[in-house]
């Protein structure tokens, strides 16, 4: 049975741009940390963010041909590059300003055992968030050959491999410590097999069955309820696993994976048209520079608050993932238009 439509929505979805905005300070809050329980369930319920960013990438994937394709690539394998180059010269001037060895600092960084976690697990040398770009590289690579081998078979062979790659990253993963005995290390499983490749296969065939368009007008309540009963179930995952103590460092759950899905389809509905114009405009201009360069801010205001007194140090923590956010958006927006003032200064030339 054909579950392919004939006509399929091209237009932009006002709520993804939304959506994209939240899950990048998802993002920020995962990577600050937040305290207590209460910190502890937001950052469990924030997990879903790098998988929708995934299933953004696969659910636009469809509708492009293969010139935007292969431009995408080589885009993100250029700024991937890019980002990783300038995360090390910050390591090297964080060493220069600490009077730390530079010699052992490269020689640390550019060893067999850390080239070979980069190509094999997409484990960046420098900047460990950049994990995301090189996955998402990985995975766009992958899927491009793959169907240039097989054409119009990659939507069954994506339908075959995504829940054995998502139920692989489970057992080895955040189960592995139920399941194994072990906590296995991360990287094994938080990369483009594991991650991207299934994430992004979830997002294109949500495209390819057109089940935005079977939703888009159904009443946003209802598809809130289902999201609410996933985002529940992921918080008792998280509090059994603790309270057995087998809860292993990875970071998707079972539910993790339904939540992701629910509130990606979520933002795909009418409803969010018009609204949140300043998320919009975030998620729409904004979201890959916030991404990239929160790291450095965060560790600017790191170092500025450990000098705080206690007290207030203590507030502060809370307030860190929105302080941070925001100095992200003023610093993006500043790159940005310095990029578009010395693109025009150039095409004048």
């Amino acid at each position: 049975m054909n579950l392919c439509l004939k006509k399929r929505s091209t237009s932009r979805i006002y709520g993804l741009d939304i959506l994209k905005s939240i899950c990048t300070f998802m993002v920020i809050m995962i990577h600050t940390g937040y305290p207590g329980e209460l910190g502890n369930y937001a950052i469990v319920l924030s997990r879903i963010a790098v998988p929708i960013f995934f299933m953004i990438t696969g659910f636009f994937y469809v509708e492009s041909n293969d010139n935007k394709k292969l431009k995408k690539l080589k885009a993100i394998a250029l700024l991937a590059i890019k980002a990783m180059i300038f995360y090390m010269i910050i390591d090297l001037l964080k060493c220069i300003i600490n009077k730390k060895n530079i010699y052992l600092y490269i020689n640390e960084v550019f060893n067999i055992k850390k080239i070979a976690k980069f190509f094999l697990f997409n484990e960046p040398i420098s900047g460990f968030h950049l994990w995301y770009l090189f996955a998402i590289l990985y995975c766009l690579a992958i899927i491009y050959i793959l169907n240039k081998i097989i054409h119009n078979r990659i939507e069954q062979l994506l339908i075959i491999f995504t829940p054995v790659l998502l139920l692989i990253s489970l057992i080895f993963g955040k189960y592995s410590l139920a399941f194994l005995g072990v906590d296995i290390p991360i990287i094994c499983v938080r990369n483009f097999a594991f991650d991207a490749i299934p994430f992004f296969s979830i997002g294109f065939i949500i495209r390819k069955w057109n089940i935005v368009d079977r939703t888009r007008d159904c009443k946003i309540r209802y598809m809130l309820i289902v999201a609410i009963l996933f985002a529940v179930l992921n918080c008792l995952e998280n509090y059994l696993l603790r309270l057995y103590n087998v809860n292993a460092t990875r970071e998707s759950y079972i539910s993790t994976i339904f939540l992701a899905i629910s509130v990606f389809i979520i933002f795909t509905n009418n409803y969010w048209n018009g609204k949140f114009k300043l998320f919009y405009i975030i998620g729409k201009e904004y979201t890959l520079y916030i991404y990239i360069i929160h790291i450095i801010i965060l560790d600017c205001i790191w170092n500025l608050i450990k000098y705080m007194p206690g007290q207030t140090y203590s507030i502060t923590q809370y307030l860190i993932p929105i302080i941070v956010f925001v100095l992200s958006i003023i610093v993006s927006i500043i790159i940005k238009k310095i990029k578009y003032i010395i693109s025009n200064m150039i095409k004048e030339i």
